[in-house]
């Protein structure tokens, strides 16, 4: 066996732990608009009333998880009236929630957050995105080192608020009633190897991907994630993009049964969709089932 010489120092022993005890649990990805990325909060318009019937449907539908795109709700403080709406709706529905706002802390911190909102309607949970995605900076310099020059806070908030955002530090994982151990990413997060890589070594089974952007959600970085991470992967957008879907990989007689996620759909089909002027939205629910094994890299 290897050794490791006096005064060396040894990489980290990681064990994966063993796969949760859940013998199926239901996720529901709901693809919608509401609040954009540059947008204020204004008086006559109330995103959570948009959000509430598919909590509702989730829990007529047997639904453990329901997961909503990236800063829907705005501007907000929490708690607040708009948490306390979907707590309550939570709570009546008998289903965990996932959703995204800007949350407001003090009039000078401001943080992209994934709120998780468990069956009675505490907020159990909160992921703050790690990696901003800015859309205006300095032409003098590199895109992404320096904000546009001369331009006031109320400026960025309106046009990119993701310069002045207090980015995120850490990549939790939250382990639901049912055993089930769950990471979150929001948008700019997922185009990067590392956070999927780090969730699933702190125990992930499943992510869930909240994104707010146009065009679609990558199949090849959910594919490629399920692959080196080994977990599955359920990802969500606003209703003016795309990509809203639940994926996980599919036995195959070529892949090592360790090497498989540990959670394994077994179901995947749309069951609602509608469009208006205003919005549109469509669910999809699966099923997943738990998988033997399991694997334990090690140094």
């Amino acid at each position: 066996s290897a050794t490791t010489p006096p005064g060396s120092a040894r990489a980290p022993q990681w064990q994966h732990p063993e796969p949760s005890a859940a013998a199926e649990v239901r996720v529901a990805a709901v693809q919608i608009s509401g609040y954009d990325k540059g947008e204020l909060p204004r008086a006559d318009y109330d995103p959570v009333a948009l959000l509430l019937p598919f909590i509702r449907r989730a829990g007529q539908d047997a639904v453990s998880l329901v997961a909503f795109p990236e800063y829907v709700l705005g501007h907000i403080a929490v708690p607040s009236s708009s948490t306390e709406r979907i707590a309550a709706a939570a709570r009546a529905a008998g289903v965990y929630v996932i959703v995204g706002c800007w949350e407001i802390v003090s009039d000078e911190r401001l943080l992209n957050t994934a709120l998780l909102f468990d069956r009675k309607g505490t907020i159990v949970g909160k992921y703050h995105k790690t990696h901003a995605a800015v859309d205006s900076w300095d032409e003098s310099q590199h895109p992404w080192t320096s904000p546009p020059a001369g331009k006031s806070r109320e400026w960025l908030l309106a046009n990119d608020p993701e310069w002045v955002m207090e980015r995120g530090q850490d990549l939790p994982v939250f382990v639901l009633d049912n055993g089930l151990r769950i990471g979150i990413l929001t948008c700019y997060d997922g185009w990067f190897p590392e956070p999927a890589r780090e969730l699933s070594l702190r125990g992930a089974e499943c992510i869930i991907w909240i994104n707010g952007r146009g065009g679609s959600v990558e199949d090849f970085i959910i594919q490629t994630n399920m692959f080196q991470s080994h977990v599955a992967m359920v990802a969500t957008n606003q209703a003016y993009g795309a990509g809203t879907m639940i994926a996980g990989n599919r036995a195959q007689s070529d892949v090592p049964k360790q090497l498989l996620p540990a959670v394994s759909l077994v179901q995947s089909h749309a069951i609602e969709s509608s469009s208006s002027v205003n919005s549109r939205w469509c669910v999809f629910t699966m099923s997943c089932r738990r998988m033997q094994g399991g694997w334990s890299p090690t140094s």
